[in-house]
């Protein structure tokens, strides 16, 4: 069994830990370097770098932003694969989504509430950034636990903006 079952889209990837710069990915070993300042993570593979940033978690997945492209992703570790496979219960939901500020920037509006129902996809509110204004949605459909956040106020990268149950 693998230290972790990751699902990117439709791809499910089976990845080992071997040391700190050194994982198995679908039994192929991968050396890398791995940097982290404040929010950011900078890897280093075969001579090319990628910036990764965490957007928002739960419990079992993840949205990350990969040298500004987005990706959602699903991450089983041994106990949650050895959970679905004794109770056969394929459909584990996360329990909070905690969404952040991918970008720094200035709220301009807040588009839903405190024990608002959101569905996925649904959009939470108005980021300005670089004079452009900016959608922050979500990716879990849930119920808006808190809003961390007010209108009119800045907000750095990685920023806890709203939680999501």
């Amino acid at each position: 069994m693998a230290d972790y079952l990751v699902k990117i889209e439709d791809n499910i990837i089976s990845v080992d830990l071997i040391n700190t710069n050194k994982i198995k990915i679908n039994d192929k070993e991968i050396q890398f370097d791995l940097k982290f300042k404040d929010e950011e993570c900078y890897l280093t593979y075969k001579n090319k770098s990628f910036e990764a940033t965490v957007l928002s978690q739960s419990e079992s997945f993840v949205v990350v932003s990969i040298n500004n492209d987005i990706y959602e992703v699903e991450v089983k570790d041994r106990i949650v694969q050895l959970s679905e496979k004794f109770t056969k219960n394929k459909d584990v939901k996360a329990k909070q989504v905690i969404v952040r500020a991918p970008m720094p920037g200035l709220v301009l509006k807040i588009l839903v509430n405190v024990g608002q129902k959101v569905e996925k996809g649904s959009s939470l509110l108005i980021l300005e950034a670089m004079k452009m204004e900016n959608e922050i949605k979500t990716n879990n459909a849930g119920i808006v636990k808190e809003i961390l956040v007010k209108e009119k106020t800045a907000v750095e990268k990685g920023d806890i903006l709203i939680v999501i149950e």
